[in-house]
């Protein structure tokens, strides 16, 4: 009989493996979670996963997996901006203008190089904010980022000598 021994246990492992995937889809949370928003009888404005009966709720979709970043620019700190490496090369005089996103490699790499010069930087989430997106797409006349608009000269990807040849030229007032 030891052919029964091997029978049970294949039995066995085909009774733990459904099992074991209905305890794990049990487990999962969504990406979304149900929110509503209402005013209680204070006036106070309340968010909750289900509301009072017959309160006036609002139904709010909640994305638990992103990150929004908010759609106004974002000026570098001029703490920052004083951290520059090398005080004779601050570029504190040149505006320039970065589209990004927070997800690209690319644009943390030129954003880190121009913090690192001291530039009046203003920053555009382009992924939260669709009107840059199209500014940074008709500035440059592609749809790739990071953009980076230097008073006017602009440059794609992360072109990080053009970046700095562009700032040199500004910051000694030549065109």
């Amino acid at each position: 009989m030891p052919g029964n021994g091997r029978a049970r246990a294949r039995d066995g492992a085909a009774f733990v493996l459904p099992l074991t995937l209905a305890l794990v889809c049990l487990f999962i949370q969504p990406a979304t979670a149900q929110m509503y928003q209402w005013k209680d009888t204070n006036g106070n404005m309340v968010f909750g996963d289900s509301p009072p009966h017959g309160a006036d709720a609002t139904d709010k979709q909640i994305r638990l997996n992103k990150i929004v970043r908010p759609e106004t620019p974002r000026k570098s700190s001029p703490v920052r901006a004083s951290m520059a490496k090398k005080p004779e090369e601050a570029a504190s005089n040149v505006h320039v203008t970065l589209y990004e996103a927070s997800w690209c490699p690319y644009c943390k790499k030129v954003r880190a190089y121009l913090v690192s010069r001291g530039v009046d930087l203003t920053e555009y989430d382009v992924d939260n904010n669709k009107e840059k997106a199209s500014e940074a797409r008709m500035k440059s006349g592609q749809s790739g980022i990071p953009v980076t608009d230097v008073e006017g000269t602009v440059i794609t990807g992360d072109n990080i000598p053009a970046i700095s040849r562009a700032i040199e030229q500004k910051r000694r007032g030549e065109n």
